[in-house]
């Protein structure tokens, strides 16, 4: 991931994890206002 630091990684792959918990849909099948909704 190029030039990115491990703490920024790892705290990408936390979110991710903790998105599937929650069954958030996938971002990029989101509209603005529902990017909102689940923010």
């Amino acid at each position: 991931m190029g030039n990115i630091d491990s703490s920024t990684i790892t705290l990408i792959a936390r979110i991710g994890e903790r998105m599937k918990e929650l069954k958030h849909p996938e971002l990029s099948v989101l509209s603005p206002e529902q990017s909102r909704y689940y923010y």
